[in-house]
């Protein structure tokens, strides 16, 4: 089995996945594992004798307006290295542990080419657009369901944790994002 491994930035998603690594004992021919430039993942794995590409990565949470377009072209070109590095490895099976600076293009790619993914979550940030993992509305109240119109009206009007163009990007994704199982 050839496996990709998706993970990168932080501890958070790399000390699990070099876990999940450890649980397969050997059950994978082939491990290639895609990361950040930026984060900790590369030295991480070199003491794991893991094959590591890195891909350009950026944030939009909390960037404020400046950064934001120049973060969606490190985004983009990520996504492009990702597709090529697909293309290349040829994966039976991508395991995602968080898309955090990485792209959702990624996810997309796997389903569009046909292979199966699998994500370890550790935060819930993928389901709330507000960022930051909190799926709570900013009076308080957890968010049982995720629901886009009350995604769309909680982000535009509480401020914390986005800055004002995240927002509006945000608030503008969310009105067409979908949310499935599928």
């Amino acid at each position: 089995m050839r496996l990709l491994v998706c993970a990168g930035m932080t501890g958070g998603g790399v000390f699990p996945a070099i876990a999940v690594l450890h649980a397969l004992e050997n059950k994978c021919d082939h491990v290639l594992w895609i990361g950040s430039e930026s984060g900790l993942e590369e030295k991480l794995l070199r003491d794991q004798n893991l094959i590591f590409r890195a891909i350009p990565s950026a944030g939009l949470h909390g960037v404020g307006l400046f950064k934001t377009p120049r973060n969606l072209i490190e985004l983009l070109k990520g996504w492009q290295s990702a597709r090529k590095i697909i293309d290349e490895f040829q994966p039976d099976v991508v395991h995602f542990h968080h898309l955090w600076n990485l792209s959702y293009g990624c996810v997309r790619l796997c389903k569009e080419k046909g292979i199966p993914t699998v994500f370890t979550l550790h935060e819930y940030w993928l389901t709330c657009p507000r960022g930051g993992g909190q799926r709570f509305r900013g009076e308080g109240l957890i968010c049982h369901d995720v629901d886009t119109n009350l995604c769309a009206e909680c982000i535009s009007r509480y401020l914390f944790p986005s800055g004002r163009s995240v927002r509006f990007v945000k608030k503008l994704l969310s009105r067409y994002e979908k949310v499935s199982d599928s």
